[in-house]
């Protein structure tokens, strides 16, 4: 009789896990075997201690560790910023370390990109934020912060096939006066996009399409919510009928587009 397993490991953890033991476990026969009597069995709780099992085990050659000692090192599960050269790093593609505390980013030794890291001055949400942004008072972000969910604004009113889906979380911080986008897509996992520091341009990836949405904001605003059913100005699930279609909630409607 065949058991049935309470919250199975999902198809994605399971790529994933078979990725990892062909880079880091693929020479061991033995190992492998064991490994592969335990993955039928697995829960998405189990299955995400493995990862995080095999994310520790030494990486190959081809992903040697460039950054400084560490009190841990995995393969960076997230986009971000390499420390060395300042160029984004990839989730899969770098690594993370920790050091008292704080993590950092670096991407695999002879891969940081040459030349200094680009930046673009033109994309600026500062201004937009905060006149549009839900805001909020955090101890994790400081006295204040504004956030916007913006998706391409091509696709307000209706998706525009061939288009990129791209939604993204946009932050800023006043007290740091710092800008920083992350990905807003169900799935996305708040993997980071890019930042912009004071005084800096904008370092990360999408410039052309976050260029889109700073263009015009409300728009953008709209097609996130139309894509995601939450309302691109506050957030807030979106429950009315003509809230769906317009991609805003009713008092951010009256307040910014009526």
């Amino acid at each position: 009789m065949t058991q049935t397993i309470a919250n199975p490991a999902s198809d994605k953890q399971l790529a994933f896990i078979g990725k990892l033991l062909a880079e880091r476990v693929n020479h061991d026969v033995d190992a492998l075997a064991q490994y592969g009597a335990v993955i039928p069995k697995l829960t998405t709780k189990s299955a995400s201690e493995l990862i995080d099992h095999l994310l520790a085990l030494p990486a190959p050659a081809p992903l040697a560790y460039q950054g400084p000692e560490a009190d841990h090192v995995m393969v960076s599960k997230r986009h971000g910023k390499c420390d060395l050269c300042g160029h984004p790093t990839f989730a899969g593609q770098a690594h993370a370390s920790v050091v008292a505390k704080v993590w950092s980013s670096y991407h695999f030794a002879g891969e940081c990109p040459e030349g200094e890291a680009p930046t673009d001055s033109d994309i600026d949400f500062r201004s937009v934020c905060e006149e549009f942004g839900a805001h909020r008072n955090s101890p994790q972000y400081g006295p204040e912060s504004y956030t916007l969910w913006l998706a391409d604004p091509v696709h307000v009113d209706g998706q525009v096939s061939g288009e990129t889906r791209l939604k993204v979380k946009v932050r800023y911080t006043p007290n740091d006066d710092k800008v920083t986008i992350y990905d807003a897509c169900v799935h996305g996992q708040g993997n980071y996009y890019g930042q912009q520091k004071p005084g800096l341009g904008y370092v990360g990836q999408a410039s052309d399409t976050l260029a889109r949405m700073l263009a015009d904001v409300k728009a953008a605003a709209a097609a996130y919510g139309q894509l995601n059913s939450h309302c691109g100005i506050c957030g807030l699930a979106l429950t009315g009928e003509e809230s769906i279609s317009r991609g805003v909630g009713p008092i951010c409607w009256d307040k910014y587009y009526g």
